[in-house]
């Protein structure tokens, strides 16, 4: 059974992570603004390695 989604706090902010996974990069652009991030990607990318990418990217 599918867990129900919290609703977010009235007075806070939502920020939107866009992801664009490419043949060659894994992007990431978020609606709090600053630039573009990219980590290199291609056919041996795993799923796992995906995740790594992004959450390092997003971290920093």
């Amino acid at each position: 059974m599918a867990k129900a989604a919290k609703p977010a706090a009235a007075d806070a902010e939502q920020i939107v992570l866009t992801i664009d996974i490419g043949g060659s990069h894994v992007k990431i652009l978020t609606s709090a603004g600053g630039e573009m991030r990219r980590a290199g990607s291609g056919p041996g990318l795993t799923p796992q390695q995906m995740i790594t990418s992004v959450n390092t990217l997003a971290e920093g």
